[in-house]
């Protein structure tokens, strides 16, 4: 019998600890579903080691905690991308910095509650020729207090990407980061959601009303119908629909794909409207 792997969950302060989906949820089958063309359907290739497992990135490198998926569809993202920052919430031990962002930008500035998990990021990134900034910090407080700082005295650089790599939900963030980001020039959104795990450690997720409720308050959107993981990505696209709304700039679907722990990954691109 194949050892069930273990996954990564952040909880509500973005903090990273390792848990186990509910037995045998792991093997549920689920569609795969794209709106552009996303690397080929694969199994992840599993390298066991110590307490968590690592994957082999499209790259041949061993990453610990980097779905394959994931990497695919943000390398698709950013396939085209040349210069520019990328800010990488919930940047945890630098992974997609180091797969996938350091040979694209000019600059990366990452954000984590967890001090250690930053030293990380400054050795991976270590000599890969790209200008590295970390802030130990809640992504919610540092949004609204040094974001808007970093912008007006133009050290920010030109944001090309942002990316909330949640794996618990994204939303609060995603909802402070619009309110304090005018989107003025076309930028890349890189979404990780694990809801439907956020959902079972509050303890909601086989109470339907409850989950719906929960959705509603924290996405702002409902939904019809058995709650399952293209609803979930539906969820997602709806409320960044809802937020381009609100804060004016259109909103283009991009691609889509998903882990093997109900996480999804989604990629956007949003504009001035």
């Amino acid at each position: 019998m194949r050892r069930r792997p273990d996954f990564f969950f952040r909880n509500h302060e973005g903090r990273v600890r390792p848990g186990h989906h509910r037995r045998g949820g792991w093997r549920t089958p689920f569609p795969r579903l794209h709106v552009s063309t996303v690397s080929k359907p694969q199994e992840a290739d599993v390298v066991e080691g110590g307490k968590s497992k690592a994957y082999v990135t499209p790259a041949k490198s061993v990453c610990p905690a980097l779905h394959p998926n994931k990497a695919n569809q943000r390398m698709e993202l950013v396939g085209d991308l040349k210069g520019g920052t990328v800010l990488e919430l919930f940047a945890g031990e630098g992974n997609l910095s180091k797969h996938v962002y350091a040979d694209k930008a000019d600059k990366i500035i990452a954000v984590d509650m967890d001090s250690k998990a930053l030293r990380k990021v400054e050795d991976k990134l270590e000599g890969e020729g790209v200008k590295l900034e970390t802030y130990a910090a809640n992504n919610l407080d540092w949004i609204e207090s040094k974001l808007p700082e970093l912008k007006e005295n133009s050290h920010l650089g030109k944001l090309k990407v942002v990316d909330f790599d949640a794996f618990g939900s994204p939303a609060d963030s995603m909802k402070t980061f619009f309110q304090n980001y005018e989107v003025d020039h076309p930028i890349r959104v890189g979404v990780t959601d694990g809801s439907s795990v956020y959902i079972s450690q509050l303890g909601v997720a086989d109470n339907e009303a409850k989950r719906r409720e929960w959705i509603r308050r924290k996405y702002g959107v409902g939904y019809r119908g058995p709650w399952n993981r293209a609803r979930q990505m539906q969820i997602l696209d709806d409320f960044m629909k809802k937020l381009g709304e609100e804060h004016c700039f259109k909103v283009e679907n991009v691609n889509e794909d998903h882990g093997d722990q109900w996480a999804i990954y989604k990629g956007y691109t949003v504009s001035p409207d």
